[in-house]
């Protein structure tokens, strides 16, 4: 199974290599559903489940603006809320460096991130 896993998304001759489906920074955002929080505040936006067309518009326009708003502060950088959390982002920016400088290979990559992730799961 391992083989599987490393051949499959691993390596760079894998079937689906980190480049697609991985990206390589050291920010601590572990969720991925985007999507599933666009859909509740669109849902919220609105008092019944047949909208008119007017309040649909004006609920995608007010999402629209928040989602500029977000987008203009994504440089802005992000505080972490404690020293664990510094800590581990300081960690894989070493370890991101070390790979970019080819100093360590991806599989020590993987070990590295990934042993210093399994006390959080």
């Amino acid at each position: 199974m391992g083989y599987h896993i490393l051949d499959t998304y691993i390596t760079e001759e894998a079937l689906f290599p980190p480049n697609i489906w991985a990206q390589f920074s050291a920010e601590l955002n572990l969720t991925t559903n985007a999507c599933e929080s666009f859909h509740s505040h669109l849902s919220q936006s609105f008092a019944n489940t047949h909208p008119n067309i007017h309040h649909f518009t004006k609920a995608l326009l007010d999402i629209q603006s928040f989602t500029y708003i977000k987008l203009n502060s994504i440089n802005e950088p992000h505080n972490l809320r404690n020293s664990q959390s510094k800590t581990l982002q300081k960690y894989l920016k070493t370890i991101i460096s070390s790979f970019k400088a080819n100093n360590i290979t991806i599989m020590q990559f993987v070990k590295a991130a990934s042993k210093h992730y399994q006390s959080k799961f």
